[in-house]
This record gives structure tokens, sequence and C-alpha cells, in this order.
């Protein structure tokens, strides 16, 4: 087991190394702690690329450990050099200068810490009940992380190729790559791999979460926040199922919220820069993570346009496709030279079925209750919270700053064209449209995250209202 966690260690470590290559440092705790759960993401999402890049060019995953040790060595010494070099600042450019030395609610922060360990008490009841994770786990990512290690002489390109059709060959790697590239540093295939990495998975994105509001609203609002994506039952289930659905929150929320500090803090391009390299994770994660990545083109880049400089919006996706362009050639490479076609796609009969279920207002009459039903029972978690929440806006109310207006309403756009894009999928799907539908849960779990984020970036403290 110690293996597995010192493989989870060194990710971290070239996360955190990368992240502070490009942003100045804090010495803020709540900093600290924020840089910490976003290097997880980010190092996670590293290793994998190194890993795939490491079977595509020897084509086993032989002496991976080896490799990524002394790319992880090499980082912390660049990191070294550099600080002492350039003799990066401390900074508070998180925190507004009224929150600074406001101390959270010693209350909310009892009722925060007990339900923190009551949900990892919840989680890790869930996994060791179910060491394999659920079928999904079992079959598409576990399953493809096995051939990725016992890979030789380049057999796990045909394995992705054909195996199966449940096995989803199309798939992006990054979840897989990480549980694989754990098992080279224990020699063996376990199941401590999947279980850690979902785990450090859940935990990084409440983590991320509670310390970006913390530092960019109060600590009371990131505690809140906490507390709700905590009682969202159904995320910490998925998470313990050790799918990829959770990983796939981590980067959308990550995103955001770089692209939230960056307008906050623009002469700081490394934030753009992260949220490049984080929106190309999520693309690497899942194929909804390519949805979001053209999302956030669409409506960052683009739709701002209408709304800002040329060449300010020039000079800031140029920061935003640097962070990408690590991923995005891995990307193209694997959908176009490796994998095989989409099923939702590959899968359609003629142009007429598709133009008929396009046009089939049932299935729209579907499509919205089952946003609606499962929105309420699985995200939610019945009509209790949603009067809380309610109840709580109506006391405090929204209040955006001017630097977060524009941001707030990319964020909305964004996650609205995500859930378009979703229902069109279901809608097209050459699959029952009822055995669709059921996946709804775990595509709002995407988006649920960083749609608390959004919320309580927008929503006043109560009690700066009363």
């Amino acid at each position: 087991m110690f293996s597995q966690f010192f493989s989870i260690l060194i990710s971290v470590i070239i996360g955190y190394s990368v992240i502070l290559l490009v942003l100045p440092e804090i010495h803020k705790i709540t900093g600290l702690f924020f840089r910490l759960f976003l290097s997880t993401g980010v190092g996670f999402g590293i290793s994998s690329l190194l890993f795939f890049l490491w079977l595509l060019t020897f084509g086993s995953a032989r002496n991976f450990a080896i490799a990524e040790i002394l790319v992880s060595i090499i980082l912390v010494a660049v990191v070294f050099i550099n600080s002492r070099k350039n003799n990066f600042p401390i900074s508070d450019y998180f925190l507004p200068k009224s929150l600074k030395n406001k101390k959270s609610n010693l209350i909310l922060n009892i009722c925060f810490w007990i339900i923190l360990t009551a949900g990892v008490i919840y989680f890790l009841l869930i996994i060791l009940n179910g060491t394999h994770g659920e079928s999904d786990a079992f079959h598409i990512w576990n399953y493809r992380a096995r051939f990725l290690f016992s890979a030789k002489d380049f057999y796990w390109l045909e394995s992705i190729r054909d195996a199966f059709p449940g096995f989803r060959g199309d798939y992006p790697l990054l979840l897989p790559s990480v549980v694989a590239k754990n098992w080279t540093y224990s020699g063996n295939i376990s199941q401590v791999s999947p279980m850690l990495s979902s785990m450090t998975f859940t935990f990084a994105t409440i983590g991320l979460l509670v310390t970006s509001l913390s530092l960019l609203k109060s600590k009371n609002q990131g505690l809140i926040a906490g507390i709700v994506l905590l009682g969202t039952e159904f995320f910490l289930k998925k998470g313990a199922h050790q799918i990829a659905d959770v990983p796939v929150s981590f980067y959308v929320l990550a995103t955001i919220v770089l692209l939230y500090i960056y307008e906050k803090n623009k002469n700081l391009p490394g934030f753009l820069f992260l949220s490049g390299l984080t929106g190309g994770f999520a693309a690497w994660t899942k194929n909804e993570g390519l949805l979001f990545l053209t999302m956030v083109i669409v409506f960052r880049f683009i739709f701002a346009l209408f709304l800002r400089p040329f060449k300010e919006m020039k000079r800031e996706f140029l920061w935003f496709a640097a962070g990408l362009s690590f991923i995005a050639p891995i990307i193209i490479y694997f959908k176009f030279c490796i994998a095989p076609p989409n099923h939702i796609f590959h899968g359609q009969k003629s142009f007429k079925s598709l133009l008929n279920k396009l046009t089939d207002l049932s299935r729209y009459l579907k499509l919205i209750m089952a946003y609606l039903l499962y929105s309420l029972n699985y995200i939610l978690g019945g009509i209790l919270p949603l009067m809380l929440i309610s109840f709580y806006t109506l006391f405090s109310g929204f209040k955006f700053k001017k630097d977060e207006k524009f941001i707030a309403l990319c964020s909305v756009l964004i996650v609205i064209s995500m859930l378009i894009g979703y229902g069109i999928v279901n809608i097209i799907t050459p699959l029952g449209l009822d055995w669709q539908l059921k996946n709804i849960p775990r595509l709002l779990l995407h988006l649920w995250p960083a749609i608390i984020f959004i919320y309580f970036m927008a929503i006043k403290e109560l009690n700066s209202s009363c």
C-alpha cells in the first residue's frame, strides 16, 4: 500500500511544482491548501499524459515509475532555482481587503468538521464494501487500466481498438492511466490504486471548493458550500464507485475557479494557463469533458469578443491555449488514431432516423422530466434541501461585484450549454431513451460542484444582509 501512496505523492509533487512555476507564492494557510488540492488534479493529469506517452514510445509500462520520479526531481530543482532567481513575491491576490482578517464562525467550523468526518466514514464504508466499484468501474475504467499496466509490445493499442462494445474504447484515458501508473510502483495489480485515486479526487474536489470560496468570498461561504457538497450523498457514493464522473467534476470546477480568480488578478495570466490545462484534463477524462472544453472556448473567449477588446481577448486566449497545448495533441491523436468510433454517433441507422428523434416532442418531454426528477432526488436530495436553498437565497440576495459580472455570465452560459448538449446527446441516442436517461444523474454530477461555486460567489453572506 505504501507504494501506491508514494505514487500519488509523486503526482502531487509534479502538480505542485508546475503550479509554483506559473504562480506567485501565497503565505496564507488557506492558499497553501488551495494549491495542494489543485495540484492533486493537475498532478494526476500530468502523470496520465506522461504514462500515455511512455506507452506510445516504449510499448509497455516497464520502468515508468523510475522515469516519473526523475521528472519530479527535475521539476523540484527547477522550482528551487527559479524561486532563488526570481524571488517570487508573497501575495494575497485572492482575498478581498475587507475579508483578510475576518474569522469564520466557530459553530459553522464545528459543523463542517463533523459533517466532513461523517462523509469520510460514509465514503469508506461504501468503498470497502465494494472494493471493485460499480459495474462501469469494473468493466470500463479499471478494466482498461489492467490493459495499460499489462501492455507488452504495444498490445494495448489493439486491446482498446478491438475490445467488446461495452468496453467504450473511445473514452479518454486519464483515469485508467492514473490507476495503471500507480500499479507500476507496486509491480502488481490491486484494488488499492483505484480506491485511493477515487478517494483523492472526491475529497480534493471538496477541498478545492471550500478553499477557493474561502479565498475569493469568505471563509463562512466556503464552509457552507463544502457542507452542501458533502451533503450530496450521490456525490460521495459515485466517488466511492471508482468511476470517472467525479474526476470530471473536479476539472470542471477547477477550470471555472481559475477563470474567476484571473478576473480579479489580470496581471497574473498563469491562472489562464492553468485553466487551459485543467480544461484539457476534463476532455482527457471523459467525452463529456470535450463538450465542456468547447463551451469554455466559445463563451469565455469567442462570445467575449462582443464584450471586450479583441487585443485583450487574443492575449488571454493565447495563455489559455498555452496550457491546453500540452494536452490537445494527445487527445487528437488518441481520438483519430487509436480510439474506435463513438457509439452514439456511429450507431445512428440513418439521417432520417436521426431527424425523427430530433423532431419527436415526446423525447424532449421525457428529457425535461428526467432533468427535474433526477436533479431533485439525486443531486438536491429531496424537497427539503431545495426549500433551504430557496430561503437562504431569499434572505441573502445576490450581489455581483464589477469584476465578477463577466465571468459569472460566462460560467452560467457554460453550464446551461452543457445541459443542452447533454440533452441533445440523450435525444439522439441509438440506445433506448429510457435506459439512456438513467445516466442523467451522473451527467448532472459533472456540473454540481461548479454550480455550487457559482451560486456562492453570487450570493451575499446571510449575516452581512441582516
